[in-house]
C-alpha cells in the first residue's frame, strides 16, 4: 500500500506496533480468563460435560442441557456470553471446535446452548459440526467445554427499560439476557424478533407465555415469509423484515438499552436504524464474532 515510502524503518515500527498490540490483547484475554479460574465452578482449559436434556426449539434448532461430568458447580457467567464447544469428528480425524452463545440464566450447577442446524452436508462446509450436534450428540454423551467468554452482555444491575432486538438464532443470547432480567418484575422489556416463519421461530411458546404472564414485557414478532398455518395476531404481528421505524412507539423508551444478534448485514440495519431513530451510540450493544465489519465502509 505505501509502495516505495515503506521503507526499512516504517515496515519495523508497524512491526513493532502489531506486536505491541498482541501482546495486549492476549494479556487482556489472559486475565479474563484467570477471573473465570478464580471464581466459584471456574477453571481452566477443557473440561468434560454430560449432555443432560436435548430439547427441539424449531424445525431447523436444538437446545442441548450440559451439566459438569464431575457434578461440581460451574463458573457464573455474563447473560449473552458464550462457551466453546469441541466436538470430535472420526471421519476426519480430529476436534472441531466452535462457539456457542448460552441461551438461559445463569444457574450455578449447568449451561444450556441452543444450536441452529446449518447446511453442514461434509466436513468442508462450515455447517458440519452443528450438523453432527444434531444427528449424533444424544443424552448421556460427554462433549468437552471452556469456560463462559464474550464482552456482549447486559448490565444485570440497571434498572431501566432493556429492547432486546434478534434475527434468526440470534435470539438465543438475548433470550439469555430476558431470563435474566425478567425476575425483576418492574422493568420494561421489549423483545422484537425476526423470523421466515413459525416453522424456524425458535422458542416461540415460551417467549408467548412469558408475554402473557410478565407485566411489562412485550413481544413484537415479524415473519417475512408466514407459512399458511401461521396465524396473524397470534404467531406473529407483522410481515416482512424487522423494521424498526414500523414499530418505533412500542422501541423507542426513555433511557432503554438496546441489544442486537442476527447475521451481520440484520444488525447493521437495525443499528443504523436506532440511530435515524435518535438512540444514542453508547445505548446500542451487538454482537459480532470477529472483525466489526460495521466500521467497515
Amino acid at each position: 500500500m505505501l509502495g516505495d515510502a515503506a521503507t526499512d524503518g516504517i515496515i519495523g515500527a508497524w512491526a513493532e506496533a502489531y506486536g505491541e498490540l498482541a501482546n495486549t490483547l492476549i494479556g487482556m484475554e489472559a486475565e479474563l480468563y484467570r477471573e473465570v479460574l478464580a471464581e466459584e465452578g471456574g477453571w481452566d482449559g477443557w473440561r468434560d460435560f454430560v449432555v443432560r436434556d436435548r430439547q427441539p426449539e424449531s424445525e431447523i434448532v436444538t437446545s442441548f442441557v450440559l451439566h459438569p461430568l464431575d457434578g461440581q458447580p460451574v463458573a457464573a457467567f455474563k447473560p449473552g456470553q458464550y462457551i466453546s464447544v469441541a466436538v470430535d469428528v472420526p471421519r476426519l480425524n480430529l476436534r472441531q471446535i466452535r462457539q456457542y452463545s448460552l441461551s438461559d440464566a445463569p444457574n450455578g450447577s449447568s449451561y444450556r446452548i441452543s444450536v441452529k442446524r446449518e447446511s453442514g452436508g461434509s466436513p468442508e462446509t462450515d455447517g458440519y459440526v452443528s450438523t453432527l450436534l444434531h444427528d449424533t450428540v444424544k443424552v448421556g454423551d460427554v462433549i468437552k467445554v471452556r469456560p463462559p467468554f464474550g464482552d456482549f452482555y447486559i448490565d444485570v444491575n440497571a434498572t431501566t427499560p432493556v429492547v432486546l432486538i434478534s434475527g434468526g438464532v440470534g435470539l438465543t443470547p438475548l433470550v439469555s439476557m430476558l431470563n435474566t432480567v425478567l425476575p425483576d418484575r418492574q422493568r420494561e422489556i421489549v423483545f422484537v424478533h425476526g423470523a421466515r416463519h413459525g416453522g424456524v421461530h425458535a422458542m416461540k411458546d415460551y417467549l408467548q407465555h412469558a408475554t402473557a404472564t410478565h407485566p411489562r414485557l412485550t413481544s413484537v414478532v415479524f415473519y417475512d415469509a408466514p407459512l399458511a398455518s401461521d396465524i396473524a395476531g397470534e404467531d406473529y404481528d407483522h410481515v416482512g423484515l424487522v423494521d424498526l421505524q414500523r414499530i418505533a412507539d412500542a422501541v423507542l423508551l426513555p433511557d432503554a438499552d438496546y441489544y442486537i444478534c442476527g447475521p451481520i448485514p440484520f444488525m447493521r440495519l437495525q443499528h443504523d436504524a436506532l440511530l435515524e431513530l435518535g438512540v444514542k451510540e453508547s445505548r446500542i450493544h451487538y454482537e459480532v464474532f470477529g472483525p466489526d465489519l460495521f466500521d467497515a465502509d
